[in-house]
Parts: C-alpha cells; structure tokens; sequence
C-alpha cells in the first residue's frame, strides 16, 4: 500500500519574511514527493512508468538522511550578526516530515546580505550553501548567484493563500 504524503511545498508552512529564500533554497526540490518507506517510492515510480506520467523525486521517510550543520560550526556562524538560521528550522511543519525537511535544507545557511553570507561563506569554509533573504546565493565552493527577481511572483510559495491576521502561508 502507498503511503504517500504530498509534495514538500504542501507540507510547509512559510513565515511571510522567508519565502523569496525558502523558494530560492528549494528550487525545484520543492515538488519532491514525500511518501513512508522504499517500497512506497517504488509503487509510485512504477505507477509513473506503467501509465506514462512523466517523473518525480520521491523522499522515503525510512531511508532518507537528515543533513545538518555540526553543532560547533553552527555556533561559531550564529555568532554573526547577519546570520538569519538554518533554512529547515525556518519553517513550519508536522514533525513527522521533520527529516525530510532537514534532508533538503538542514545544511543551508539564510543570512541577512550577500555581505554576510560571503562572510559566513568564509567562516563555513565555502562548504555550504548559503542563501541571502533577498535569494541572492554563495554556493560551496564560493560560485555566487543572484540579480533581480522577477516582479510578478511566480514562485509556489507565493501562490498560496495567507489567512487573515496570520504571517505564514498555508495551502
């Protein structure tokens, strides 16, 4: 039996002032599908096969690792003033996704500017990536990317409905 969850995006929830960077650290990983177990992903993907529908990622909750910051490192970063947070404790989400969550942002750094993030870049030893508020990006290894954005939203957080009175989109 399938036991699948949705698509990552569906299962977050986005304060208003991280969305440009929960999109940008996201990208197209945010229509990965998060389903229980190896046997789940392997239905759905012959299911995907046997009527033509196309490909996804699938995120078994069983088998995949959670990525993460070492605990000394982290705290030499948090340090800075222009350090925002870990991307994945920057979101809002039923604990069961929690790994999921952290495999695919649990190592990506959101800072204030690129100024800081070039900082921590240093601080990190370009070996993660860091992503501005503003979507700029330092990746490891030190490649930069950014500009503007464009002025009609068009990113999947953007997209859902935002109740009254509340900072956090929800679907």
């Amino acid at each position: 039996m399938q036991q699948i969850y949705g698509a990552i995006i569906e299962l977050l929830d986005v304060d208003k002032q991280y969305i440009t960077a929960i999109d940008t650290v996201l990208g197209g990983s945010s229509q990965h599908i998060v389903v229980e177990n190896d046997q789940s992903a392997r239905e759905a993907i012959a299911w995907l096969k046997k009527t033509n529908s196309g490909r996804a990622t699938f995120l078994p909750l069983s088998s995949i690792q959670a990525r993460s910051i070492p605990a000394a490192l982290k705290a030499r970063i948090q340090e800075h003033e222009g350090f925002v947070g870990i991307a994945a404790e920057l979101v809002h989400a039923d604990a069961k996704y929690k790994k999921a969550i952290h495999h695919l942002m649990g190592h990506v750094v959101i800072t204030k500017t690129l100024k800081d993030a070039n900082e921590i870049a240093q601080i990190v030893e370009r070996r993660y990536r860091i992503v501005t508020l503003a979507g700029d990006v330092v990746n490891p290894g030190g490649s930069m990317s950014g500009g503007a954005q464009k002025k009609k939203s068009e990113f999947l957080i953007h997209k859902r409905k935002r109740p009254a009175g509340n900072n956090r989109y929800t679907w």
